[in-house]
């Protein structure tokens, strides 16, 4: 072989081992994802898993730079508590699972978590109860808590509303107690619920009686969500990757906060190993709220012929 022609081969050899060991020297961890995709609460699963499989792919996109490659693993809870908790120990068999986002359900995470506690295992959820088996575990909150959610639910209805005209739940009732209470007011009350009242579902079971009724989330709509939490471009980009990740279907009122619960969960795994990931959102993402929440803003909606209607962002 002649001398230029060998120089060049080793150039070329020499720069595919140097790639090799670049992709090779990666730490692999995975990320487990548990929510209902199947049984009644599957409309939060439809919504949620294409947004966190989005982010998990988003980020891949940068794992050269951060020496950090993750994978998403989820698994169905169907949200069932003993489900819950299987799962839960399921994936953790896998010894690479190194952050758990779940389970969207109270008493479905209640279930779960003393599986993570036992095993070390950091959870970020969406609930609004407060968890105090957690311990010293870590336990991250995308969410107000229910006192916070109760507080300015009230302080709104104070001041657009006499007290005569509606009558304000107490936050951590069951989605079936909810219901039932409607049903029996048979449209002669007006509520103001918890964020359950924002699922198709409780519409439905309602009979078209929620129609009227207020009720507060942090889950919106991506197209509505302020340029203070993700600017109006990055918007656009999320729900276009979005929908075409998902043949064709737009993202529903929780694609957002699954989304924004991933990116927060890759950047605390990256941070961990000792590296920083960039995320799509403005510079207050993993600020804190008044309750040591992440401070996502909280919405007030209104049914209105069977669509949820953005009357307020009640704070911040």
């Amino acid at each position: 072989m002649h001398a230029p022609k060998l120089a060049i081969w080793l150039v070329w050899l020499l720069s595919v081992l140097l790639l090799l060991g670049c992709v090779q020297s990666l730490q692999a961890v995975k990320i487990g994802l548990i929510a209902p995709f199947e049984g009644q609460y599957r409309e939060i699963g439809v919504d949620v898993i294409p947004a966190a499989r989005l982010a998990i792919r988003e980020y891949a996109e940068q794992s050269q730079e951060t020496g950090v490659a993750i994978e998403l693993v989820a698994y169905d809870d169907s949200g069932d508590p003993a489900l819950a908790a299987d799962q839960a120990r399921i994936l953790l068999t896998d010894p690479d699972i190194v952050m758990v986002i779940g389970h969207w359900r109270d008493n479905t995470t209640q279930a779960a978590l003393p599986v993570y506690v036992d095993a070390h295992i950091p959870l970020v959820t969406v609930s609004a109860a407060t968890f105090e088996e957690s311990g010293n575990n870590a336990i991250y909150y995308i969410s107000p808590a229910y006192a916070t959610l109760q507080s300015a639910a009230t302080q709104w209805a104070d001041t657009q509303l006499d007290e005569s005209e509606i009558m304000i739940e107490q936050f951590q009732r069951t989605m079936s107690e909810e219901i039932g209470r409607v049903i029996n007011h048979n449209g002669t009350a007006t509520f103001l619920g918890n964020p359950d009242w924002g699922l198709s579902q409780f519409y439905s079971l309602t009979n078209g009686l929620a129609d009227g009724q207020y009720y507060v989330s942090a889950d919106i709509l991506p197209e509505l969500v302020p340029p203070s939490v993700m600017p109006e471009s990055q918007i656009d980009i999320f729900i276009t990757r979005y929908t075409e990740g998902n043949i064709g279907i737009p993202p529903g009122p929780m694609a957002f906060r699954a989304y924004y619960a991933t990116w927060f969960a890759i950047q605390q795994v990256v941070a961990r190993a000792g590296s920083s990931a960039r995320t799509p959102f403005d510079a207050s993402f993993n600020e804190k709220g008044p309750d040591n929440r992440l401070a996502l803003p909280l919405y007030l909606f209104q049914w209105t012929d069977g669509q949820r209607t953005l009357i307020s962002q009640l704070y911040p």
